[in-house]
């Protein structure tokens, strides 16, 4: 079981495999909810979310592959560290993208409640081991030259 709770984000729309997964996390793990969000939100809006929250978990309804790329596509870049779980249809051209866009974990509507909780398990086992990272607020980057004369001993 994890040590920490782990707070996860949900983007998805209300079904009956949606509703397992809450049933699943919901009951055993110690996985504290975000928001739920019924529907692929704007950008700013996403961009706000994983801000003020920075989720270790986003669930993620890929009914719609392209809202669902572009949103792993923001969460990558703006929270590196947030693991994400697909909800799709077991289909081999989705699931090849699911792993070309880095996702690694999916649920579909062929999984049962026990296969649910044994993914759930693993990803609890696994996010309560990795460390708790602050998010970064910003970067400076300094060139400098490094040629003779310039100063740069």
């Amino acid at each position: 079981m994890a040590s920490r709770t782990l707070n996860y984000l949900m983007i998805a729309r209300e079904n009956a495999v949606v509703n397992g997964i809450r049933d699943a996390i919901g009951g055993t793990f110690a996985f504290e909810p975000v928001e739920w969000l019924k529907d692929y939100p704007e950008e700013s809006t996403l961009l706000r979310l994983l801000r003020l929250n920075t989720p270790d978990l986003l669930i993620l309804d890929f009914s719609d592959l392209l809202k669902a790329q572009r949103t792993v596509s923001v969460v990558q870049q703006e929270s590196p560290t947030t693991e994400i779980v697909a909800v799709c249809e077991e289909n081999v051209s989705i699931l090849a993208t699911l792993l070309r866009s880095g996702v690694r974990d999916y649920v579909t509507p062929s999984n049962g409640p026990e296969d649910l909780l044994n993914t759930f398990r693993g990803l609890s086992e696994r996010l309560s081991r990795k460390p708790v990272l602050e998010h970064k607020g910003g970067e400076v980057i300094s060139f400098l030259p490094a040629k003779p004369g310039a100063g740069a001993s």
